[in-house]
């Protein structure tokens, strides 16, 4: 009997402690993640949150540990290495930002660790899946531009894979590199002096300005060079560009040019005829069939150059060819008339070919002398007398070429003048 008492004794004692150890630990702190997934946008942070299941009564410190595919201070970066709860709360947050995370299908598995003044919820993992980020190639849209007055430089983005549709600003560093010979603040400046390009959303492309300060000889050339980008930056064609100072015509003709208008065949017709010293055959076959459609492009590079999309007669004499910049000469602008026509200052460039018989039967490709002038920003006045014709002007050649020097262009001072209009 007395056995039996101490049995039930124990049994009754044993209960006790259990009830009062269960008791303890429902007393204790429950721990847990607020969600048990977070998604972590491309481009912007989320917030990960741990609650209890009441007010801590002093900071509580609660620590975690990671796992998963996506590499931390590589797809993303924590704000802070533990939860701390504050006193009189019952949660706390930490940042996750993403970072590189250009691999898909990452993600990042977050564990609460045991503490000893809390115990683990229901809730004791999240997994936060990571959005991989676009990845870029970029390219300057040119190689070489040239700078006159002032010049805009673009960059260009696209997607590697897929379709670009960039939700935020795209930035772009650059530098001026040191091959440059022409300096900043003193030969040219950058408007607003900021050295990136700046993508807005919905555009792939970005530009700046830069401005002619100070033309000095062997100034003459700006390296941009983006370095440093990025993984998310693939470089494209062009990761450099070069800006030829050029304060000369040619800087301000780069780009595309109509034919706008013929200024001289009628006005050299007029004269033999009205002195008697030409035929009339030296006038049946002159170049006047040109439209808004012919153009010509100037195109900056180490050796600027020139392409031609011509339909009508000036296709028999424009080639594609190099372009350089001789000298500058004094021109009188005869079609005015009178005693006293004014005088312009003409450039003179070399073309390294053109048909100089202006011809479509007959062919004679040779380098020539060429003038250009730029009567305003939208202008351009095209100056042509190294020619030796042979559908028209046929007896004026004959008689200009018998009186030439030797070395000397027969048909210098029998010009043809036309005007083109720089496309919008």
């Amino acid at each position: 009997m007395r056995n039996l008492i101490l049995l039930f004794s124990l049994f009754l004692l044993t209960g006790i402690w259990t009830s009062c150890s269960d008791n303890d630990d429902d007393d204790m702190l429950d721990v847990s993640f607020a969600k048990t997934a977070y998604f972590l946008p491309a481009n912007e942070p989320v917030k990960i949150e741990v609650t209890a299941n009441s007010a801590v009564a002093e900071n509580t410190v609660v620590k975690f540990g990671i796992t998963g595919s996506a590499v931390k201070d590589e797809d993303y970066t924590l704000s802070a290495e533990e939860f701390v709860i504050p006193a009189g709360e019952s949660s706390a947050f930490i940042e996750m930002t993403p970072k590189d995370n250009f691999t898909a299908d990452r993600d990042v598995k977050l564990s609460i660790l045991s503490g000893t003044n809390y115990k683990i919820g229901k809730n004791g993992v999240t997994t936060v899946t990571v959005e991989s980020k676009e990845q870029l190639i970029y390219s300057f849209v040119q190689e070489y531009y040239a700078l006159a007055n002032e010049v805009t430089i673009e960059v260009e983005v696209k997607a590697v894979a897929g379709t670009y549709g960039q939700k935020e600003e795209v930035h772009i560093p650059f530098t001026i590199g040191d091959a440059s010979t022409a300096k900043e603040g003193v030969n040219f400046e950058i408007e607003g002096g900021v050295k990136e390009f700046v993508i807005p959303v919905g555009s792939s492309k970005g530009s700046i300005k830069i401005k002619l300060l100070n033309e000095e000889e062997g100034k003459d050339r700006i390296i941009l060079e983006t370095k440093d980008l990025s993984e998310r930056f693939i470089p494209g064609n062009f990761d450099e560009a070069i800006v030829k100072v050029d304060g000369k015509p040619m800087g301000r003709m780069i780009g595309k040019w109509v034919f706008e208008e013929e200024l001289l065949l009628n006005y050299w017709k007029s004269s033999y005829l009205e002195w008697q010293q030409a035929p009339e055959s030296d006038f049946v076959n002159m170049p006047v069939n040109n439209t808004n459609k012919d153009t010509l492009e100037f195109i900056a590079g180490e050796v600027d150059e020139m392409k031609t999309i011509l339909t009508g007669d000036l296709k028999n004499y424009f080639r594609d060819c190099e372009v350089t910049y001789v000298r500058d000469e004094e021109e009188r602008l005869i079609e005015e008339g009178g005693i006293r026509p004014t005088v312009v200052t003409m450039s003179v460039y070399h073309l390294s070919k053109a048909n100089v018989t202006f011809s479509a039967g007959t062919v004679k490709e040779k380098e020539i002398e060429i003038g250009f002038r730029m009567i305003d920003d939208n202008t351009l006045e095209i100056t042509l007398y190294d020619y030796e014709p042979t559908d028209f002007y046929q007896t004026i050649y004959e008689g200009m070429k018998a009186v030439a020097g030797e070395g000397e262009i027969a048909m210098r001072y029998i010009q043809l003048r036309y005007h083109f209009t720089k496309v919008k």
